[in-house]
């Protein structure tokens, strides 16, 4: 008898080890769903608005002076909050993802070229613009995230941004200045050309 229930009690605490193991597996597993679903209320939250309409952002960004003119509309607060759920309805799975997402809807690789988060080796700051606001709420909102957490995404994605196809350094292989100096270059360049009479 007594045998019989010393060579049980192994068999019962590999059982119950094993049940502990699983049930943490399954914990995990809910924290994952969890987080799933919070992304996917987050965008839904955007997608089912009926006043949020694609037009918040007409086209993709592209100069420094059309910056400064979303940045004179993210004044109004009532744009503002439509701009957050746009936004947030872009988010993909994990912060860096959603922050690739939003500054590639927003703008091109060129104009990201002239920033950096913190207006560091002479580019803009990002930081300082309700736009970057905007994008930090957003994720926010997507993935429960630190700002500053989502302030490391933007870092690295602008960091990386001259060496993308259209970035600053990348443009047919020629090298292009960057900064706030090129910035104005750049958009004083493009005006004079709008503005040129056609032959």
């Amino acid at each position: 008898m007594l045998a019989s229930s010393l060579h049980s009690r192994p068999v019962h605490d590999n059982f119950q080890m094993s049940m502990l193991m699983r049930l943490e597996e399954v914990i995990e597993n809910q924290k994952d769903m969890m987080r799933m679903l919070r992304v996917l209320a987050s965008a839904s939250r955007g997608v089912g608005n009926p006043d949020l309409q694609e037009d918040v952002l007409a086209s993709q960004l592209d100069s420094v002076a059309e910056v400064a003119t979303l940045e004179e509309k993210l004044r109004d607060g009532d744009f503002r909050k439509k701009m957050v759920n746009y936004l947030t309805s872009l988010c993909g799975h994990s912060c860096g993802d959603s922050v690739r997402r939003i500054l590639r809807k927003l703008g091109s690789n060129n104009l990201w070229s002239h920033y950096s988060l913190k207006g560091r080796k002479g580019k803009l700051p990002l930081n300082i613009l309700l736009l970057c606001k905007v994008m930090i709420k957003a994720c926010i909102r997507a993935h429960k995230a630190r700002e500053f957490e989502v302030e490391e995404c933007i870092a690295k994605t602008l960091k990386h941004a001259p060496h993308k196809p259209g970035g600053a350094k990348n443009m047919n292989g020629v090298h292009v200045g960057t900064g706030a100096d090129s910035a104005r270059d750049t958009d004083s360049n493009l005006n004079s050309r709008q503005h040129t009479p056609e032959p």
